[in-house]
């Protein structure tokens, strides 16, 4: 299995010991969250929020916590957020993103941010696309791993989310892995009014 470079950033070994054949199902859980990053913006930005699950949160806080206290200090966040991101602009940030149909092959990423909130490990990050929110009729968003090593969940979503005339809900969609074959996954979709008459 070829190693997802978002945990091995972070990973203990004791993850890294997993089986190296292809995996059928995921070992880490994630809650996808996603909100308007920027209201003055007039292009399209929205902060993805990962929160990751009380076991991979623990293998993390184990693995840097220098000094044994039983938390992470600002510091210890720190080195975790020097190597998160590093790798994931290779894997496309786990994230497919299209905007009136048009699925978009780059973005820009910006403020990428680690902490610890409610004892789970948090990392997020704003999607910038130059489009500008007024030409926006429809909005997926959809947090997914290609080696289905992560499973993503999308909660409850506002329909309001993003503000505006978007009315956004959760959406299921079903996508290819590579070892596990088509999946059941959770994503986001978002309508302008004029789509919404139009569908």
């Amino acid at each position: 299995m070829r190693r997802i470079h978002i945990v091995t950033a972070a990973l203990p070994a004791a993850l890294l010991l997993l089986p190296a054949e292809p995996q059928a199902h995921p070992h880490v859980f994630v809650d996808a969250l996603f909100s308007l990053a920027d209201p003055a913006s007039p292009t399209v930005a929205v902060r993805v929020t990962w929160r990751f699950d009380e076991v991979y949160t623990e293998f993390v806080r184990s693995d840097f916590d220098e000094d044994g206290d039983g938390t992470l200090s600002d510091s210890e966040i720190g080195q975790i957020a020097d190597m998160f991101f590093l790798d994931l602009p290779d894997y496309g940030w786990f994230t497919r993103l299209a905007i009136n149909d048009d699925w978009f092959e780059d973005f820009t990423v910006t403020d990428e941010q680690v902490a610890m909130h409610d004892g789970r490990l948090i990392a997020s990050f704003v999607v910038r696309i130059e489009t500008p929110w007024t030409a926006v009729e429809t909005l997926e968003l959809i947090p997914f791993d290609d080696e289905y090593f992560i499973a993503y969940a999308v909660p409850g979503v506002a329909p309001d989310v993003f503000g505006g005339d978007l009315a956004c809900d959760r959406q299921a969609y079903v996508l290819d892995s590579w070892y596990a074959g088509p999946v059941d996954v959770d994503g986001l979709r978002c309508l302008a009014p004029s789509a919404v008459i139009a569908g």
